[in-house]
């Protein structure tokens, strides 16, 4: 045997719990350090993936469907082009989602009935909510690569806090089993 017992689950859950927070501390640290080399590496890893989606697609498609077969196609040169050009990739995608902001801020400061001024009949709440919106998407138009490293930076502290939570509830759990006799 190599020392499991069902009796000892809890108290390694309790450890894994820590070790995860203690691993998802270290990630948040290392995007806020190097947000653009977290980012590079993420986006190789993403097209990785990609790739080898697509290349499984491919296969599939071309015994499947053609849709299969296309969507593989695409998938595969998403994925090569995350590799070969992956903070283009990500400008690309901070403007698409500045422009989806600037389009939902119009929408939203002109009433064309948008889902997120529903909770609100004040035109005057909707009209800065739309603002608000709008020059968020402006913002992150004209500034794309400062906008992806922003993100980086919120992600990396969003890890850090779920991390600190993750571990300080693993050392609970811990704690627990050890006092219950478990």
């Amino acid at each position: 045997m190599n020392g499991f017992s069902v009796d000892s689950m809890p108290f390694r859950t309790g450890r894994m719990m820590l070790v995860a927070g203690i691993l998802l501390i270290l990630l948040g640290l290392v995007m806020i350090a190097w947000p653009s080399a977290t980012l590079k590496i993420g986006l190789l890893v993403l097209g990785i993936f990609c790739i080898l989606g697509g290349v499984f697609a491919i296969i599939a498609g071309a015994a499947v469907s053609t849709g299969t077969l296309i969507t593989g196609i695409l998938l595969a040169i998403f994925g090569i082009a995350l590799i070969a050009v992956p903070y283009f990739m990500a400008d690309l995608a901070a403007i698409m989602f500045g422009l989806l902001l600037l389009f939902i801020g119009i929408g939203t400061m002109f009433d064309m009935g948008l889902p997120i001024t529903s909770f609100t009949d004040n035109r005057t709440v909707s009209f800065i909510i739309g603002a608000i919106f709008l020059v968020l998407g402006i913002v992150i138009i004209v500034f794309p690569g400062q906008t992806v490293n922003a993100a980086m930076w919120i992600f990396g502290a969003i890890l850090i806090i779920c991390g600190a939570l993750f571990a300080v509830e693993g050392w609970r759990y811990r704690s627990f089993v050890r006092i219950s006799g478990n």
